[in-house]
């Protein structure tokens, strides 16, 4: 169990039509509970606002990280982005595409990860939160993040190669 921050909540809803309370979307989404226990540990007084992407529309990335800015303006947040990586049979592809994926990620190159991702080679499942959190951590003033540590199933599974591998990276922005 965590708090929720409800202040901080309608803030968000009341700065922008693009935040929304919906709670539907979040039936059988498992970032953010995934997430919960690292927060949990690291912050246990922390309350939260989870939120979940529902489109692709040119400009909603920096509408939301515009809405996140003016958020932290009030109170002292963190962001925090939830997403796989590449998924695909091949080890070696999934291990060469996420290198560059984090490499792109810690050099805060959001354009280039957009240009890089299509529906059919979604080398971000969720490239939209990870964009998003990039152009907020700039718009804060940073200006590089820091790949923290990297692995796919298949380091872990070998026997995962050639059927299904899936990446997992953690990088972060801080001033």
């Amino acid at each position: 169990e965590i708090g929720m921050d409800r202040e901080a909540r309608d803030f968000l809803v009341e700065s922008d039509p693009a935040f929304t309370v919906q709670y539907g979307p979040h039936d059988g989404e498992h970032s953010a509970e995934n997430e919960i226990p690292f927060v949990q540990a690291a912050l246990p007084h922390a309350r939260l606002v989870v939120g979940l992407f529902g489109g692709h529309e040119e400009g909603l990335e920096l509408r939301i990280a515009d809405g996140l800015a003016r958020l932290a303006r009030t109170r002292d947040i963190v962001v925090i982005a939830s997403t796989d990586l590449l998924h695909d049979p091949d080890y070696d592809l999934v291990t060469e595409t996420d290198r560059q994926t984090m490499a792109q990620i810690a050099a805060m190159d959001d354009r280039g990860l957009n240009a890089r991702w299509s529906p059919g080679f979604q080398v971000c499942c969720g490239i939209r939160p990870v964009t998003t959190a990039i152009l907020f951590a700039r718009e804060e003033g940073c200006r590089a993040g820091k790949a923290l540590a990297y692995r796919n199933s298949g380091d872990d599974y070998p026997e995962s190669r050639g059927e299904w591998v899936v990446g997992y990276g953690a990088c972060v922005f801080a001033l």
